[in-house]
């Protein structure tokens, strides 16, 4: 290409840990463009996990152009981007305070960040008196549902984390029952978002979990692997859902509490206007039809205006009339 005079490029090449014969350092690396156009600046930044077995190698351009920028780890190099809106952390190490103020320095214009990481935050609970205050003035969209609970708090709670006051949440509680009380007690759902996808992969206590704190969500989703009922949640649960648009609620595994937490959740949502359903119900004595749906739902959202469903009843032979 002897007539190449611009190459730009961003690249992430992979080599498992039993393949390796001579891996390049980080410095190797950075040599070999020491004259590969001259006066611009390329970065290169290796990270080696030990638990999946590979090791990975990002080499890209500056100015950085890509509105994306995926795998983040400890090892981030640092720098300005401007023009990325979107960002991925993923590493075997816990992310610390440290490493979120650089990155929030760094992207200053994300509006979406994805955190990927199931260990343990060691300084989260420490004095924090004297740590920067990390600023995320553009997110719009914040997902942790793949990364450990301690995040969720230090996103949702710490005082030194400062988040706009609506954006769009995706996170997964997956503590024990009796510790769900105190989750739902620390975040400031009200204050906080006004939109979320919810991931339960805990015991679902269905009324619980929906008091004060959620009054101003206009949209959520939750996905639960259980609906339940428990009497260890003792949880203010009766007061409406006013500013509830849309909501749906997805479980693939059996409930007997339809008529006990199920309906008396959707009755809290008098002005709602769209409703998906996807439930398995083991029922009484007979299925959920149409009269069951109009009875329980649809008579009680004068605004609803979608509602689909994917509805499965079970009943035992032994409880038939």
């Amino acid at each position: 290409m002897r007539q190449l005079n611009k190459f730009t490029f961003n690249i992430c090449p992979t080599v498992s840990i039993h393949n390796q014969i001579n891996l390049l350092s980080n410095e190797d690396i950075k040599y070999t463009f020491n004259d590969f156009q001259k006066n611009k600046q390329i970065i290169s930044c290796v990270d080696n996990f030990s638990e999946i077995e590979r090791d990975e190698c990002h080499i890209y351009f500056c100015p950085y152009e890509s509105k994306e920028y995926h795998k983040i780890t400890n090892n981030f190099p640092g720098g300005i981007f401007i023009h990325v809106h979107e960002i991925a952390l993923f590493d075997e190490q816990p992310f610390e305070h440290k490493s979120f103020f650089q990155i929030s320095q760094s992207f200053r214009f994300m509006k979406k960040l994805t955190l990927i990481n199931d260990k343990r935050s060691r300084k989260l609970h420490d004095n924090n008196e004297h740590l920067s205050i990390i600023k995320y003035p553009h997110l719009s969209q914040l997902d942790l549902s793949e990364a450990q609970d301690d995040y969720i708090e230090q996103f949702l709670v710490d005082t030194k984390t400062c988040l706009p006051n609506s954006f769009y949440l995706c996170c997964r509680l997956s503590s024990t029952e009796k510790s769900d009380t105190t989750l739902c007690k620390k975040y400031n759902m009200n204050k906080l978002f006004k939109s979320a996808f919810v991931m339960f992969n805990c015991i679902f206590q269905g009324l619980s979990l929906f008091d004060r704190r959620f009054n101003q969500l206009r949209v959520l989703h939750v996905n639960s692997s259980w609906i339940r009922y428990s009497s260890r949640l003792t949880i203010n649960n009766t007061e409406n859902l006013p500013n509830l648009k849309c909501f749906s609620l997805y479980c693939d595994t059996d409930t007997v509490v339809y008529d006990e937490l199920i309906v008396p959740l959707l009755h809290r949502m008098l002005d709602l206007e769209k409703l998906h359903l996807y439930l398995i119900i083991g029922y009484k004595n007979t299925f959920i039809d149409g009269n069951n749906l109009k009875r329980n739902i649809i008579n009680h959202m004068p605004p609803l205006n979608i509602f689909t469903f994917n509805i499965r009843t079970t009943v035992h032979l032994h409880n038939l009339n």
